[in-house]
């Protein structure tokens, strides 16, 4: 998740121009792979989750990486934090591919670990 979200949310939101061309392109080939409809349509909610990760989520989990290190006491509060926030996004990212039928078994496959691991960090 630490390196996922400035590639992949990262080029969904902010201008694709400040990104290396090989990151660019793997998001392409990404897309073209798995036929990820959201990050092709960009909905508003998508676009929505993608500043929250960027913004809460991503620092949190370098935080978290830092308190594993470390052996920080506080590791129990933030992934607490993470995965809270991370099932309810994935809830809604989830409802929305499950609800409009859009999205295939191969992308279903590829989105529900990351409720899987909200889950677990709870």
């Amino acid at each position: 998740m630490a390196i996922v979200a400035p590639i992949v949310g990262g080029q969904t939101v902010l201008p694709e121009r400040i990104f290396p061309e090989f990151l660019t392109d793997l998001k392409s080939n990404y897309i073209s792979d798995f036929g990820d409809y959201l990050l092709i349509e960009k909905p508003y909610f998508v676009v929505g989750l993608f500043w929250h990760e960027l913004l809460f989520l991503w620092p949190i989990s370098i935080a978290n990486v830092y308190a594993i290190l470390t052996g920080k006491s506080w590791f129990g509060t933030t992934c607490l934090l993470y995965g809270a926030s991370l099932v309810t996004s994935m809830a809604a990212i989830l409802g929305e591919m499950i609800g409009s039928g859009k999205a295939s078994d191969r992308l279903l496959m590829l989105y529900v670990p990351f409720m899987v691991i909200g889950i677990v960090a709870v």
